[in-house]
């Protein structure tokens, strides 16, 4: 055992400094120690008097996160002559850093500290322990930013071949095309990565302490994509390519991690994104480093399920000024980091949907008045400018016409845009709207809390969620879809909603039971046990900004006045900002719901103003009294609630008094069948076979080219009433896609949907085996329509790529198309009729 350990000593770095004897000495007065699988060799917190050499075995070391109080691993050591616990010797009391247990059976040779000293190797191991304790530092430090170390690290890989390099300023690491040998972490300073030199150089991102580079070429075996350089007096821990790729395929977990290592997109700014996913205590998230110009990154954090968000400037500024806002009963937690007005920092924990806007903030150093700061600290919030609603993901500046377009091209689903785009990772501020652009609502369960008859025919609905997760924050005006199942058959409707605009508790809308209202009578009288009830994410543009110093005039009537019962409750909650003018227009006294809250409100706040009026009574709203409101608020923002003839009337004389078109609104709601519908995908194919087999029928029935054998059998019995059946039945099953859509099933009418086009590529076919020519009188008729119905059931919506003008065109398409069936559907009958009645047409 003797040779055995001096050869171990001998040709241990750490032990350079002994001579033969000192060596000898140390393995005879040593102590070999058998350590069983789990035993504790070392325990944190624990005063120090040894340190040990591993003989044989694997040993973890172990540390307790300060945040969730379970012990993370730090290293394994499996090398023959690793050196554990000798840190201790530097520290005061010599107090143990972390634990050390075994693995497997393992041996070691325990030295103690005295032993040292009695040898004369004592300030030989301070020396050695100090500049060990550099590096576990650099280690440690590591390990809480860089998600890759950590993952290398809890693998057993900290002893993997790696090395510190000191770097000055411009030095350069690697250039384009490179063999790629090693892997970087960032110890201390910065790196530049970037494409070309000199004026046509192009800065891709610059890394700071803790960020990793160079692993993608590394992983993909591929040569070097960019070049990089020191920027100041840098420190870089390489690491060893091909004991890394060794370690990657025995690794179920760092191969896993490969996979979602690291994205890279450009926001449409220009600007460079890398991210990565990252768990986090446990907890994933999306860490993403924006590079906005040549000196400044934006790194964050965003919980992919939790509600937080971490934005941290790097480099750091350390003069900084923090505000915050606290609501502790929906455990909600804001704090902004500023400098110099500038806001530098974030932490976010709850609902949050100015997310996006402080990354914009940070973004344009858009610098904060104390007046905006000291209102955050008592509302949350921060702007006041109207949002851009062009824009869908302000963190990385994606339109909404450039979603739209992606899921015209085929990008099905929120998961397929985000991996293309980027667009809802950063902060997820964004995630429902991504939802609404793809065509598929963010439907959530809920349960109805309460249901209360407010007036005659008249109901307040809550809903809460079935799970405890607190609801996120809506633009006070925005409306919902409510989905029920009704004999078996989903079927929604749009509501808007009546709750304050920070209510995470419960969704309430206000709506009236119709005599004839399939979904209002059965929402006003389901089981509160039974109901299955699920709510989309809040939606619509008719709202404004309450934080602002305008006016904001709504003129509403009857139900119509559920936004603006909306934006009182939230304008209440609010110390400062817009003043809101609520005039409610009703025929009787008892149509005036939410009166007495309203004239309350009114009477505690002096910002809020609200008028009712009685139509029954002579009190209808003329244009005389918008004239009045106009003189006195010329600046006003006008919102328009009610029925169709109300909001066209108030809208013309709104013109008439030149207020400008940009700040009138009229609440609108989309079609419910089309809200709720998917996205059509293009089906080009079915278009063009469909164009083809017209073509061909139409020339061989006008030009009388039908086989002679084909005639022969449609001449029988037998050929006449098996091709007329197949006819009928195409022309039958072709209503049920337009009946599923009539009565609200949009996930079986999207499965119909394919089926009813390919169905009607191949029906020219079917007329050409009932028929041997065009024909004269009704039979020719028949067919004329017939073909044309089929062209224009094969060229609809999808072969435009603008949203807007889809809707416009299904509006011209749908009338032709359903006319000519109906008429094609009747002339069939009629036909039908003649032959059974009369031998013959």
């Amino acid at each position: 055992m003797i040779p055995h350990l001096l050869r171990i000593l001998t040709s241990s770095p750490e032990f350079a400094w002994a001579t033969v004897d000192q060596r000898l000495e140390l393995v005879t007065l040593g102590l070999v120690r058998e350590v069983e699988t789990t035993e504790y060799l070392i325990h944190e917190g624990r005063e120090g008097s040894s340190f040990f050499i591993l003989i044989s075995g694997e040993l973890e070391v172990l540390q307790k996160n300060q945040s969730t109080h379970k012990q993370m691993v730090l290293a394994r050591c499996f090398n023959e002559g690793d050196v554990i616990g000798e840190w201790a010797a530097t520290r005061t009391q010599q107090i143990r850093s972390a634990s050390v247990r075994a693995v497997q059976r393992s041996s070691v040779l325990e030295i103690s500290y005295s032993l040292m000293k009695q040898c004369g190797g004592y300030s030989d191991l301070i020396h050695m322990s100090s500049s060990r304790g550099h590096e576990l530092s650099n280690h440690d430090s590591l390990m809480q930013k860089s998600p890759l170390f950590r993952t290398l690290s809890n693998q057993g890989s900290s002893t993997i071949a790696s090395s510190e390099k000191l770097l000055a300023n411009q030095e350069i690491i690697f250039t384009e095309g490179d063999v790629s040998t090693k892997i970087y972490f960032v110890l201390s300073g910065s790196v530049e990565i970037y494409r070309g030199s000199g004026s046509k150089r192009e800065l891709f991102t610059r890394l700071f302490n803790g960020q990793l580079f160079g692993e993608l070429g590394v992983i993909r075996n591929k040569p070097r994509s960019a070049s990089a350089r020191a920027v100041g007096d840098t420190r870089l821990l390489t690491l060893d390519a091909k004991r890394f790729l060794q370690l990657s395929r025995d690794n179920l977990k760092l191969g896993e991690y490969q996979n979602s290592l690291r994205k890279i997109y450009r926001t449409r700014s220009g600007e460079m994104v890398l991210q990565v996913e990252d768990r986090i205590d446990g907890i994933p998230v999306f860490v993403s480093t924006i590079q906005l110009d040549e000196s400044r990154q934006l790194v964050t954090q965003f919980g992919i399920h939790e509600t937080f968000m971490k934005l941290d400037m790097l480099p750091a500024v350390e003069a900084a000024l923090s505000f915050t806002f606290v609501d502790a009963g929906r455990n909600i937690h804001r704090r902004l980091d500023v400098a110099q007005g500038d806001v530098i920092g974030a932490r976010l924990t709850g609902p949050c949907i100015e997310s996006g806007r402080i990354v914009e903030a940070i973004r344009n150093k858009e610098t904060l008045s104390l007046e905006v700061l000291e209102r955050f600290e008592q509302t949350g919030l921060l702007f006041e400018d109207v949002i851009d609603n062009s824009i869908i993901c302000h963190c990385m500046q994606i339109k909404r016409d450039e979603i739209e377009e992606a899921v015209l091209d085929g990008c099905q689903g929120v998961d397929s845009i985000m991996r293309l785009t980027g667009a809802g990772t950063v902060c997820g501020g964004c995630r429902g709207d991504l939802e609404l652009a793809c065509g598929h609502e963010p439907f959530s369960d809920f349960k109805i809390l309460e249901t209360l008859e407010i007036a005659p025919d008249t109901f307040r609905i809550r809903f809460t969620p079935v799970t405890d997760t607190p609801l996120l924050f809506f633009r006070p005006g925005q409306h919902i879809l409510v989905e029920g199942e009704i004999d078996g058959t989903p079927v929604s409707r749009p509501y808007s909603l009546t709750c304050a605009g920070d209510e995470d508790r419960w969704r309430e809308i206000t709506m009236q039971r119709q005599p004839h209202g399939l979904f209002s009578r059965w929402l006003s009288e389901v089981d509160l046990r039974q109901a299955k009830i699920r709510l989309s994410f809040p939606r619509g543009v008719f709202t404004s900004n309450l934080n602002g110093d305008s006016t904001v005039v709504m003129l509403v009537a009857g139900i119509g006045v559920t936004p603006a019962v909306s934006m009182a409750r939230t304008r209440a909650r609010i110390s400062s900002g817009t003043r809101l003018i609520i005039d409610h227009s009703a025929r009787t006294r008892p149509q005036l719901i939410y009166f007495d809250e309203l004239t309350s409100i009114s009477k505690e706040f002096d910002s809020i103003e609200y008028h009712s009026r009685l139509s029954a009574a002579g009190e209808s709203l003329c244009f005389d009294d918008l004239a009045r409101y106009h003189s006195s608020h010329p600046d006003a923002h006008w919102m328009i609630c009610g029925p169709e003839k109300f909001e066209h009337d108030l809208t013309a004389w709104l013109q008439q008094l030149k207020v400008p078109d940009l700040h009138i609104a009229r609440e609108q709601f989309e079609p419910t069948e089309l809200a709720a519908s998917k996205p059509i995908t293009k089906d080009r194919t079915s278009s063009l076979l469909t164009l083809m087999t017209v073509i061909f029928t139409a020339i061989v029935l006008w030009s009388d080219s039908v086989p002679v054998g084909l005639k022969l059998w449609q001449q029988t019995t037998s050929g006449h009433w098996i091709s007329g059946g197949g006819l009928l039945l195409f022309l039958s099953s072709q209503w049920i896609f337009p009946f599923q859509r009539a009565l609200g099933s949009g996930s079986n009418s999207a499965r119909t949907l394919p089926w009813h086009r390919r169905l009607g590529a191949m029906a020219p076919l079917l007329l050409l085996l009932h028929g041997n020519s065009v024909g004269m009188g009704l039979l020719t008729l028949i067919t004329v329509i017939f073909l044309v119905n089929s062209l224009v059931g094969a060229f609809d919506r999808t072969f435009f790529s603008d949203m807007k003008f889809q809707q416009v065109y299904l509006k011209w398409w749908l009338f032709p198309h359903i006319g000519l069936s109906i008429i094609l559907s009747a002339l069939a009958l009629f036909h039908i009729w003649v032959i059974l009645g009369h031998g013959g047409p």
